[in-house]
């Protein structure tokens, strides 16, 4: 490594250590590891002329203590981005991720090796038939969980025994985790006890999980990273906009679930899904929304349709359907132009200058 092309925030040393003065001007550095002084000059392998840098101290402070969680909790809460520019915290981050390089490897690994061997695991249960044994890769599969639960497990039981102020449960990192493994397990138990058949719906579920999970721990690496945690964040700050959404879709599929329009195949997967289509996909039919269906009749070779007569329940279903569309329509509304309000002020002020 050329020391010209040494990156300024790596030039920040997290060691204990002092600076001296022991002959005349010199200044030696004193190594309190190895009880000795020591000189740059001395010490100097470069074959490159030299550079100016900085040699920076932070008392009390070593290499070890940047993967101490209460150090790094403050800078990951923090909404100053401008702090992550300074030597120190540079420096303290690159610690960090240095000493955590290796299990996070191992991490992304597991994650990805999963991959295939579901896959040979789905392909083998569902393609060679009849079969009594359980396939060799649903075995490692077992084994990569019983790792994964057995990590989990021992983080949970070590957070609240010793940082018992820092536990939260509802974190998504921890639903996460604890709908991963609970998924896993189930469709790996099922599955191992009936071979015979592809087990639906948990290793359905437990597949889509994995995917998504191996996306996720790709998340730490440099050439992922950036780009992947914008859109974590921006899935986050929508949550407002699916929880209206939903709590308004829930209204109508409530409202014509007393309406006694369709009862098949039951009144509220029925009820559900029309409320569904109109709202979310825009994929209805009145006469279907009204609970009637559509008649074919024969012409020559070729069945026409032929629309049903409005039924009773006409001027219901228009009325419903009316006053959910433009409700759901002012809601999305407001909900696109909130985040601008706080706008206002700033055009405002450029509009009177």
């Amino acid at each position: 490594m050329e020391r010209a092309h040494i990156r300024e925030q790596l030039r920040v040393v997290l060691e204990q250590g002092e600076m001296m003065d022991v002959e005349g001007s010199r200044k030696f550095w004193f190594d309190r590891f190895n009880d000795e002084y020591i000189t740059l000059e001395s010490r100097n392998l470069f074959t490159r002329p030299e550079v100016q840098a900085s040699l920076k101290y932070i008392p009390g402070l070593s290499a070890s203590d940047a993967c101490n969680p209460e150090l790094l909790k403050p800078l990951a809460d923090t909404t100053n981005d401008e702090v992550f520019h300074t030597h120190t915290v540079a420096a303290l981050v690159q610690a960090a991720w240095m000493q955590t390089r290796l299990a996070t490897a191992g991490e992304v690994l597991m994650s990805l090796l999963m991959l295939p061997l579901l896959c040979h695991a789905s392909f083998t249960l569902r393609h060679e038939q009849p079969h009594f044994a359980v396939p060799p890769s649903l075995w490692i599969i077992l084994c990569f969980h019983a790792k994964k639960s057995f990590e989990e497990l021992m983080q949970h039981l070590a957070v609240c025994c010793y940082h018992r102020d820092r536990f939260n449960l509802f974190e998504f990192d921890n639903i996460a985790d604890i709908a991963y493994i609970a998924a896993g397990w189930m469709a790996i138990v099922r599955q191992a006890l009936d071979p015979t058949k592809l087990e639906k719906p948990w290793m359905s579920i437990f597949c889509a999980m994995a995917w998504l999970r191996a996306l996720y721990s790709l998340r730490g690496e440099t050439w992922m990273g950036p780009r992947l945690l914008p859109i974590i964040s921006a899935l986050k700050d929508t949550l407002a906009f699916f929880l209206v959404t939903w709590a308004c879709i829930l209204a109508a599929a409530h409202a014509y679930y007393n309406l006694q329009m369709r009862e098949e195949p039951t009144p509220v997967y029925a009820a559900l899904m029309q409320v569904v289509r109109l709202g979310i996909f825009g994929d209805f039919d009145l006469f279907e929304f009204e609970g009637l269906d559509t008649t074919y009749k024969p012409n020559g070779e070729e069945w026409e349709p032929v629309d049903p007569d409005p039924g009773p329940n006409y001027v219901n279903c228009q009325l419903s359907q009316q006053v959910f569309l433009r409700f759901e329509t002012s809601i999305h509304v407001i909900l696109v132009l909130t985040p601008r309000l706080d706008q206002l002020p700033v055009l405002e002020s450029r509009m009177e200058g």
